[in-house]
């Protein structure tokens, strides 16, 4: 559907219901749930999960695509940024996180939006899926409607900035975010090739580095992964 439009702007109000659906469900988390049966509400986004996704990447498209060697002192200060990085978002307030939450886990059946793909929810910060969402692999979103949809999920789910006391901290968390969870696609974008041998899911990667590139330059931090992406030489 949303290739089917010729101007952007058309295209938000399907972004903004799929945003409601995000938010009843980012939701869930505030209501009654201790006598759930919900897988989602007893795993989450813990130090090892997050840093686990870093290292997948590191492996799949540093070590296997396209190979690069750190020597000690370099594998040790990589890791320590990965472990910084999952330590922070792991101690973030959390939601139920859809966790692969793009456009192409949203179905259009008739005048209703369906969410497919859910079975790896968990609790996470509410960043995680609004990242997936505008900064989308398959899509391309400008900055004015990313900027126009962070500020209808953030009007219409005030609750996220009390978690983080302003719209400032959740923010900046979100760009924190951005780094880690376009990071971790970049990785599974590799694995298909590596482990599959499909290479359709080479057509997004650069898209999304320039993601990872963009928090980095943000964030100002990091520069073991700057040097990792810096020094990263794509297969045609």
């Amino acid at each position: 559907r949303f290739w089917e439009f010729s101007n952007q702007e058309n295209v938000l109000p399907f972004y903004e219901a799929t945003l409601d659906q995000l938010i009843t469900l980012h939701r869930l988390i505030l209501q009654p749930h201790k006598d759930s049966d919900c897988t989602a509400y007893k795993i989450a986004f813990d130090v090892e999960k997050f840093a686990w996704e870093m290292n997948y990447t590191y492996k799949n498209l540093f070590q296997i695509l396209c190979p690069q060697t750190l020597n000690e002192k370099e594998e040790a200060a990589l890791q320590k940024e990965f472990a910084e990085i999952a330590k922070t978002l792991a101690d973030l307030p959390q939601v139920i996180c859809h966790r692969d939450f793009h456009s192409r886990n949203v179905m259009i059946k008739g005048e209703n939006l369906m969410l497919i793909d859910f079975q790896d929810a968990r609790r996470g910060p509410p960043q995680y899926d609004l990242v997936s969402l505008v900064h989308d692999s398959y899509v391309t979103l400008s900055e004015e409607s990313i900027k126009t949809l962070i500020d209808y999920y953030l009007k219409n789910f005030p609750e996220a900035i009390e978690m983080f006391g302003s719209r400032k901290e959740f923010m900046h968390y979100f760009t924190l975010q951005t780094l880690q969870r376009c990071f971790k696609a970049c990785g599974t974008f590799a694995a298909m090739l590596n482990q599959r041998n499909d290479r359709r899911y080479l057509k997004p990667l650069p898209h999304t580095l320039t993601k990872v590139i963009s928090a980095l330059d943000e964030l100002k931090a990091y520069p073991m992964i700057s040097q990792l992406i810096k020094h990263l030489e794509l297969p045609q």
